[in-house]
């Protein structure tokens, strides 16, 4: 998401016109992707789905995106919800679990056809359930753990499911959570606090983080840096088409964009923003 924009660098520089409007959108672009890189960080609020390996003995989870806004779940392990086959009609199923649908591949006589339901229109394992179970699917549902019907699908845990060589059916896993009396946040550095050893293993972390309002002192350093960036742009291009006689001078560092690392003084003055352990 861009909070570094063209019409807010042009009301900072007191720029009018439109003429510059496609040079100064590519240096806000390529300015506001160098702090991130180099902060190793996003700094616009929205919501991130994180998996961490959780070693033994740790008691401390590190987000990449920070401030923490809401922790929507923490969740570890995983447990069979359901599981369904597609019986009739179909040559071959295949399922993916993605962040906000499962998608099936489904391989026919009249040929290939992909079919996505959302997470949106199915929000919880039974509507994703009884959808299966409908035409054109007309599968067959099987509950594991029927405790698990109403949670939420966004549990689901993100896989290429693997349908039984014996049954062909697949199965459908969820994460479980951990109770929020179970951690503490560090709001304002992006850690989660556990009150209990957990045995390692991946932690799936969703949650949202970022500024709503970017502080002041970060859009001077991409307003200095877009200005960097055109002024070595506008260089560039001068160098490139002056000649003297029949001799001319070649741009040494090629082209005429001149997006390149951040400079020392930009990186010292971005070095309080930037996440040193991920």
């Amino acid at each position: 998401m861009a909070w570094l924009t063209a019409t807010l660098y042009k009301q900072w520089a007191g720029i009018s016109g439109t003429e510059q409007d496609t040079q100064i959108t590519q240096a806000a672009a390529a300015a506001q992707q160098e702090i991130e890189k180099y902060c190793q960080r996003q700094f616009e609020l929205q919501t991130h789905i994180e998996y961490q390996r959780l070693a033994n003995c740790q008691y401390h989870i590190l987000l990449r995106n920070y401030p923490i806004d809401t922790i929507f779940e923490i969740a570890k392990d995983t447990s069979p919800a359901f599981r369904f086959k597609i019986e009739e009609g179909y040559n071959s199923v295949g399922c993916k679990i993605g962040s906000d649908s499962m998608v099936l591949y489904l391989q026919s006589v009249e040929g290939d056809n992909t079919e996505t339901l959302s997470f949106m229109s199915h929000p919880t394992l039974q509507n994703l359930a009884e959808t299966l179970s409908q035409p054109p699917y007309n599968a067959s549902v099987e509950w594991v753990n029927t405790d698990l019907a109403d949670i939420s699908s966004q549990r689901l845990k993100e896989s290429l499911l693997v349908a039984d060589v014996m049954t062909d059916y697949f199965t459908v896993s969820v994460y479980n959570p951990i109770q929020p009396g179970e951690i503490t946040l560090d709001v304002d550095n992006g850690i989660i606090k556990l009150w209990r050893r957990l045995s390692p293993g991946t932690v799936r972390i969703r949650y949202s983080a970022g500024y709503s309002s970017i502080p002041s002192e970060l859009l001077q350093i991409g307003y200095d840096l877009i200005k960097m960036y055109l002024d070595k742009q506008s260089l560039n291009t001068l160098v490139q088409s002056e000649r003297i006689g029949d001799y001319s001078y070649t741009n040494r560092e090629g082209g005429s964009t001149a997006y390149e690392i951040l400079p020392k003084d930009i990186q010292g003055r971005l070095n309080k923003w930037k996440r040193w352990i991920v």
